[in-house]
């Protein structure tokens, strides 16, 4: 308003140099003008297209101009703008509100400063003030609810400029803590009030823990969380997933480090590694590898293969045996000859090519797979190289059968030496008849002769 009254004073001293005090006048291609009641000096273009021409000067002159008055008005022509003279210096008019600078407000008026568009009306238009209150108006993407301002249908983005959501941040994001019933809240994702996601640290001062919480909507009672721990010497887990209002109930998961927390235990007790139903203690479905002891003191269920570099020992093993397991029963036959075609050797394993099998230095019996592969395939198993390992325990009914098939054989052979002793014990009884009788006959010739010499 300053500016304004600074150039029509101007104006005024341009084109009349005598006083006309308490009138108005009007300068106007049109005789019949009437000049507007609130201004000293009105100029008009009515029917012709003209405007009003200032004093021009470059910046030499201008700097010349002896004793400028406060409100002088030029035309610099160095600059291409008017530059207006205040108590101590020219000032550029143009700078005061530009793009690209800050627009600085009188902090002495009695109204706090603003931004509308010219058609804004009263608590639509920006305003910052002691209340910390804000409008917008309502015709733009911005909306209003309370002290609160919201974009209504387009992405903001901040650090980029083509947001692909609703809000995309190309940066880090600090948040500073909020509160949730007695839980220091950080972030919170929600979805159609149905899906509410709560990231919370510090549960309580002497306990220290970031966690991930699901939780029922419009209320701080939470039914998932993930928390990590500080280990502490009262809360040693690290890890713990469970489900319930409260830590340590309705436990499902933990990771620990110390003592009885040195486990990680799934929901009922049982533990699955590969297999989603575990039914034991420990249940793994797959290769399983120790390079320490492995003390079991229950049952060990293994689905799969166990390679043991070094030995095992055990109480008593047991095996699936019962007939309602089994079905297509039929006997092994010719175990005996297959038995013959295998040899049983001693030999050393070859530690030095094969360092990784972990074998031992003592000295070992045992067969060759090749060999046991020509007779029962079935005991032979080929490994993803191509090495060939042998199910030893399985022998026992080959070794059953071959010894069945020989006692078979024995007990024939028995018969057939049985019947051939009762044969010689026969002849023989035939001879010593025969021999008696021989003899017998002999003795009573000899006496009918010596009766005849008589």
């Amino acid at each position: 308003m300053k500016l304004l009254t600074h150039a029509a004073f101007s104006l005024a001293l341009l084109f009349f140099t005598t006083k006309l005090p308490g009138q108005n006048v009007v300068i106007s291609d049109d005789p019949a003008a009437i000049p507007n009641s609130s201004a000293m000096l009105d100029v008009q273009s009515v029917n012709i297209n003209k405007g009003v021409l200032f004093p021009r000067m470059d910046n030499t002159a201008m700097n010349g101009i002896s004793n400028p008055a406060v409100g002088l008005l030029v035309f610099n022509t160095d600059t291409e703008s008017f530059w207006y003279r205040t108590t101590s210096a020219w000032t550029n008019l143009s700078s005061v509100i530009t793009v690209d600078n800050t627009l600085t407000g009188d902090g002495s008026v009695a109204d706090p400063f603003g931004l509308a568009q010219n058609s804004a009306t009263d608590g639509q238009t920006l305003t910052w003030n002691d209340a910390a209150t804000a409008w917008v108006p309502s015709t733009g993407p911005w909306l209003t609810s309370g002290s609160n301002i919201v974009y209504t249908n387009r992405n903001v983005g901040i650090g980029m400029s083509d947001p692909q959501a609703p809000l995309h941040v190309k940066s880090d994001i600090i948040a500073e803590e909020n509160t949730l019933g007695d839980k220091g809240g950080l972030l919170m994702l929600d979805k159609n009030r149905k899906e509410r996601v709560y990231l919370n640290h510090i549960y309580s001062p002497s306990e220290t823990r970031l966690r991930v919480e699901v939780y029922v909507p419009d209320t701080i009672t939470g039914i998932a969380k993930v928390q990590f721990f500080k280990n502490t010497d009262a809360l040693t887990k690290l890890v713990e997933f469970f489900q319930g209002s409260d830590y340590g109930t309705a436990v499902s998961a933990a990771i620990g480090v110390d003592q009885e927390d040195s486990y990680f235990q799934i929901h009922g007790g049982n533990l699955g590694i590969g297999v989603n139903n575990p039914d034991a203690k420990l249940h793994v479905r797959g290769n399983f590898h120790t390079d320490f002891d492995a003390k079991i003191d229950g049952d060990l269920s293994v689905l799969q293969d166990v390679s043991i570099g070094g030995s095992l020992d055990v109480n008593g093993t047991n095996y699936p045996s019962d007939i309602r397991y089994k079905k297509d029963l039929r006997p092994l036959q010719y175990a005996l000859d297959k038995v013959l075609q295998i040899k049983g050797l001693h030999y050393n394993w070859k530690i030095e090519d094969y360092p990784g099998k972990h074998f031992t230095t003592d000295l070992q019996l045992g067969v060759i797979a090749q060999d046991v592969a020509k007779v029962y395939p079935e005991l032979v198993s080929t490994d993803k190289n191509g090495y060939l390992s042998v199910d030893y325990s399985r022998f026992s009914p080959i070794l059953i059968e071959a010894i069945r098939e020989q006692q078979e054989i024995i007990e024939k052979q028995q018969k057939q030496m049985d019947l051939l002793s009762a044969q010689m014990a026969m002849m023989q009884k035939l001879m010593t008849d025969v021999l008696d009788a021989s003899s017998s006959k002999v003795a009573s010739s000899a006496k009918t002769n010596n009766t005849i010499k008589e």
